[in-house]
């Protein structure tokens, strides 16, 4: 499906490069009303993680997103979709675009997480 914005294209590229066989990768998935950007499942375990790419508008403004304080309806968000079962893994634009921020970190979480 179309990205929402660059930061999600690059993700989804560099994660599709990164991940071995076994792994799906589906962007813009809905659930309980809602939009997930991706959805990454592993076909053996059949586990499955939501990921969140933030951008600017998911904090209110340079300190929260420093704190990782998420504007309110985007906690709410959350708070609904891991009631109705999913696990987050958040990663924040700031930081995917900081040189010293190491993407190949994001993918082993991801992998580690659907073990």
């Amino acid at each position: 499906k179309p990205f929402d914005s660059y930061f999600e294209e690059d993700f989804y590229n560099t994660l599709k490069a990164s991940l071995k066989r076994g792994y799906k990768i589906q962007n813009q998935i809905a659930s309980c009303g809602f939009k997930i950007d991706f959805v990454v499942s592993n076909t053996s375990t059949d586990k499955r993680i939501a990921v969140e790419c933030d951008g600017p508008t998911h904090f209110k403004d340079e300190i929260d997103e420093a704190y990782g304080i998420h504007v309110e309806s985007d906690e709410e968000r959350q708070r609904v979709l891991e009631a109705a079962g999913w696990r987050f893994c958040r990663i924040k634009y700031s930081d995917w675009i900081n040189e010293d921020f190491d993407r190949k970190q994001v993918v082993e979480a991801i992998t580690d997480l659907l073990k």
